[in-house]
């Protein structure tokens, strides 16, 4: 199986998928937070 070749690099790999997912929970929030922003003011606007 490819995935015990994986497992050999676990502590870097690992490590490597834990700061892909910090990022990518970065770049969601930021997202999210910019549009309800966005949405909140139209509604204030309107």
């Amino acid at each position: 199986m490819p995935n015990h070749d994986l497992d050999h690099d676990a502590p870097p790999s690992r490590r490597a998928k834990i700061i892909f997912a910090v990022l990518v929970g970065i770049v969601v929030l930021a997202t999210v937070s910019s549009m309800a922003t966005s949405i909140v003011l139209y509604l204030k606007s309107v």
